[in-house]
């Protein structure tokens, strides 16, 4: 080893003989106290071989003044001393004499320890052979000096020695002489030892020795391990010793899952037999030993399907008292990864010892112990989700006759549907979190079996002072979300009718519920169920105000609405939208023309369905039909009639005012919005010229900018290459330049966001004749355009290429020149950005150079020295007369709001020739 492969405050510690070691920066403060003395022993004897061979003992890391250090560096002194005077070179074989001379003739523990450490290194590197031609010699040497350190109080000498002998073991496997195995038994019984320092010394031992050799051998010390330590527990057992028994757990707690399989069949048993013995802190860890076995994921030849099987047998007789809250967290712990082992081992054989689980469970409920209930729950839970979800997929629809894993489910649920009854009214929160994974796990396949819950929970619903009604409700909402609401409402009817004289509709709650859950529904079901009800409750609601009983007419309005509010629900990823939308499309039509206060309803639905409604495994769609074939058969809905929903969002209803126009006008923009993927080139030239008018609305125009920007997308599927397709909707766009102030400010808004998104399909001719068009804008004398036009000119200096710019440079530069005094004051920010990006694309040379003198001045200024030339690089500053110091609406005094202050003609010219 070179010493560049040493450690940096090592190298810095090779010291010849004499040499006073100097502290190192952080120890000054702490190194006063030292002597010269201390100084000059420290690494003044030892050799360079042996600094780097030794390196890593604690002694080579810096000065300490402890008795154990000393003795240590006055060893490592004497060997390379040692071999100097008999005339040899160093080396590992002969420090491994030296270091071996040393144990045999010292008796003091200090120097015994002081011989050993060094030694356990050097046996890492003597040859197997050598080590094998002196072991008989070497091992009873340790032996010996083990016996007699055996009632020493110095565990340091013993925890070397210790090494020594495990690091010689592991060295010579596999093990041909009897002497070897000898060896090994007599440093495992040092795993008993009174001292814990020496227990976790053979234990590391052991554990060197096991882990890492390989079969035949590893079998052979395993065979001996396992019967010491079934020795030690039988006599331990007979005597009651719990401390005894304790170490030899701990010994063999990471070694149980690496066992064969019947080796591990007598351990196993060996443990459940000690469990037997009544001692507490024996069975915690004897059932923690459980639980890393399990969790080690062990293979079908170490733990077999048979032995995991009596295993969750056998721990039933363990089950602890009601008094005992740990041991029983501990035991539903173990259980819980034992059945999900022997799930991954053999299905079938788990499904069948579920149903006990989950009945002895479900009585751990009752227990007084506040914690127990929720480990109970979450252990539940997770064997659904481990045991039952991966394999709910090969059985078919489950009823109350099952057989086979299907019976298994049907015990494991009526179990836990005992936790509604009386008896746990305490315990009920975390028993509804089991039945709301339950739902969602097996509610697809096991709805015949669970309808009878359904009633259940709804009757405790309405229970006086239900107390945990927020996971009912999540409870029931997952049986909504996997059986559908169809199940639902035939276990459980809605109970709302329009007939009613007492206004008690006691179910009423399920409407908010289904509307949070239902996933993937059949849209045939809203039509023949809910349809007719919605009817029937806004004939009610009618009647009831002709009656001047406004109060209970109110209800039924409300009533309606929760109705109606089910159906963007039902829109979302339908199992049958081909086959029904066809039968609603009309009533929906009938509903946006006739009822403004659905509107915003309707058109949610709508743009779902059109978004998500043909996502679903369950949709079956004729070959050579589109996904929108449905929505083609209404006639409101029609894709090539999308401008009759673009007409929609302006019109007002005669006769009926509307609450909120705004939305109103926003929901039918997101309609068609959502349909523009599915129209064509003329169909999309039609609806902007209808919706150019909400660029200049309030509140709209940012959705109408969407909205033209989810144009542009659709434009650029109609080829024949992108870049035309961006020509030709450019062309479209921009007589939106030639409108009012606030059209044309919307207009640059869009043409920004067209920018962002499709600058990769402009060419030179499209940016050049944006760029014009957008520049003569700047003449106008309102805030609003300005701005807009300088946010346009910023992002298409960050967006697009420099040599797509350059060119047009000067052109927007002098038109930034030509803004009256006022705007510039206003926009100073933004000018002095776009300013020093045009001058940097105009002059990157002089840009280069401005900042580097810009540094230059700066250094100046430190120093008290006057600019120079910089000023010559810094532009004229142009005082121009302010114009109209009385504006306040952004309109300059002299001058119309839409008038051009600067080329009068820029309206006549087309940016498109």
């Amino acid at each position: 080893m070179d010493a560049v492969n040493l450690p940096d405050e090592l190298q810095s510690g090779f010291l010849g003989v004499g040499e006073v070691a100097q502290p190192r920066m952080e120890e000054q403060d702490g190194c006063e106290a030292q002597t010269d003395r201390s100084l000059v022993t420290f690494l003044s004897g030892p050799s360079y071989y042996t600094k780097v061979t030794f390196w890593q003992l604690p002694c080579l890391c810096g000065p300490s003044s402890s008795v154990e250090h000393e003795e240590l560096r006055l060893v490592l002194a004497a060997v390379p001393k040692e071999i100097r005077a008999e005339d040899c070179i160093e080396g590992v074989t002969k420090y491994f004499a030296v270091l071996m001379n040393m144990l045999k003739t010292t008796e003091c523990p200090e120097s015994l320890a002081a011989a050993a450490k060094p030694l356990s290194l050097v046996l890492e590197r003597v040859p197997a052979p050598m080590l094998r031609r002196r072991f008989l010699d070497t091992s009873k040497t340790f032996r010996s000096i083990l016996a007699s350190l055996t009632c020493s109080s110095s565990s340091s000498a013993l925890c070397s020695v210790l090494s020594c002998l495990a690091t010689l073991l592991r060295k010579l496997v596999p093990w041909n002489k009897l002497v070897m195995r000898q060896a090994y038994q007599h440093l495992l019984s040092f795993t008993l030892h009174a001292e814990p320092q020496v227990q976790k010394a053979a234990q590391c031992g052991i554990s060197s020795i096991l882990f890492e050799v390989v079969s035949p051998a590893y079998c052979r010390a395993v065979r001996v391990t396992v019967k010491f330590c079934a020795q030690e527990i039988r006599r331990a057992g007979g005597t009651r010793e719990a401390t005894a028994i304790l170490d030899v757990l701990t010994l063999l707690h990471d070694l149980l899952p690496r066992l064969p399989g019947a080796t591990m069949s007598i351990y196993c048993e060996t443990l459940l037999h000690i469990m037997t013995l009544g001692q507490m802190l024996v069975m915690e860890s004897a059932m923690q030993i459980f639980h890393f076995l399990f969790s080690a994921q062990s293979s079908h030849t170490c733990l077999p399907v048979e032995l995991n099987a009596q295993i969750i047998e056998a721990l039933y007789d363990y089950l602890p008292s009601e008094s005992n809250l740990q041991p029983t967290v501990t035991w539903l712990d173990v259980m819980e990864k034992a059945h999900i082992h022997l799930g991954r081992l053999q299905v079938e054989l788990c499904w069948r010892y579920l149903p006990r689980l989950f009945a002895a469970t479900m009585t751990l409920f009752l227990l007084p112990h506040p914690q127990v209930p929720s480990v109970a729950a979450k252990t539940l839970k997770m064997l659904l989700n481990k045991c039952v979800v991966p394999h709910m997929a090969n059985l078919g629809l489950i009823s109350t006759s099952a057989s086979g894993p299907a019976a298994s489910l049907c015990e494991m649920f009526r179990a836990v549907e005992d936790g509604l009854t009386y008896q746990y009214r305490k315990v009920r929160a975390p028993v509804l979190q089991v039945l709301q994974v339950f739902f969602k796990v097996c509610g697809k396949q096991g709805h015949p079996i669970m309808r009878k819950c359904l009633k259940t929970l709804c009757k405790l619903r309405l229970s006086l002072d239900f107390p945990d009604v927020t996971e009912l409700d999540k409870a029931v909402g997952a049986a909504v979300s996997a059986m559908g609401p169809e199940v639902l409402l035939e276990a459980v009817p809605l109970g709302v009718k329009s007939r009613e004289e007492i206004l008690d509709f006691s179910h009423s709650w399920l409407l908010p519920v289904l509307q949070d859950h239902i996933r993937s529904a059949r849209l045939g079901f809203f039509i023949h169920y809910f349809l007719p009800l919605a009817a029937a409750l806004k004939g009610r609601a009618m009647k009831l105000a002709q009656d001047r009983m406004m109060l209970k007419s109110k209800i039924y309005n409300k009533l309606e609405g929760q109705v109606w509010s089910l159906l963007p629900v039902f829109c979302r990823c339908p199992t049958d939208v081909v086959n029904s939308f066809s039968r609603l499309a009309h009533t929906l039509g009938m509903t946006l023309s006739e009822r403004p206060d659905l509107h915003l309803t309707v058109c949610q639905a709508l743009c779902t369905l059109i978004t998500k409604g043909c996502q679903t495994d369950g949709v079956q769609v004729p070959s050579g039909c589109r996904k929108d074939a449905a929505l083609e058969r209404s006639p409101h809905c029609r894709v090539h009639q999308l401008g009759t929903a673009g007409r929609r969002a302006g019109d007002q209803h005669p006769g009926q005012p509307q609450a909120h126009p705004l939305l109103h006008r926003l929901s039918n923009l997101d309609l068609v919005m959502a349909m523009i993927p599915y129209a064509d080139e003329p169909t999309l030239s039609t609806l902007y010229h209808i919706i150019q008018r909400f660029l200049q609305v309030l509140g709209v125009c940012e959705t109408a900018a969407m909205l033209l920007v989810k144009m542009g997308q659709a434009f650029l599927c109609f080829g024949p290459t992108p870049q035309e397709a961006m020509q030709r909707f450019l062309y479209l766009v921009s007589p939106g330049l030639r409108g009012s102030v606030s059209m044309i400010s919307c207009t640059v808004l869009v043409l920004t966001r067209l920018l962002f998104n499709f600058k990769e399909h402009l060419g030179p001719d499209e940016m050049e004749h944006l760029l014009r068009s957008v520049c003569l804008l700047l003449g106008f004398r309102t805030r609003r355009v300005v701005k807009a036009v300088l946010g346009f000119l910023r992002a298409a200096l960050l967006l697009l290429d420099d040599r797509l710019l350059a060119p047009h440079i000067p052109a927007v530069l002098e038109a930034l020149q030509g803004l009256p005094g006022i705007m510039k004051h206003h926009f100073r920010a933004k000018l002095k950005f776009i300013r020093n990006h045009c001058r940097r694309l105009q002059y990157p040379s002089a840009a280069r150079t401005q900042g580097g003198l810009h540094a230059q001045e700066r250094q100046r200024r430190r120093e008290g020295q006057s600019a120079g030339p910089l000023r010559l690089l810094r532009p004229p500053q142009r005082h121009a007369q302010q114009e109209g110091e009385g504006e306040e609406a952004g309109t300059l005094q002299g001058a119309d709001e839409g008038s051009p202050a600067r080329h009068p003609g820029w309206a006549q010219t087309p940016p498109h020739s």
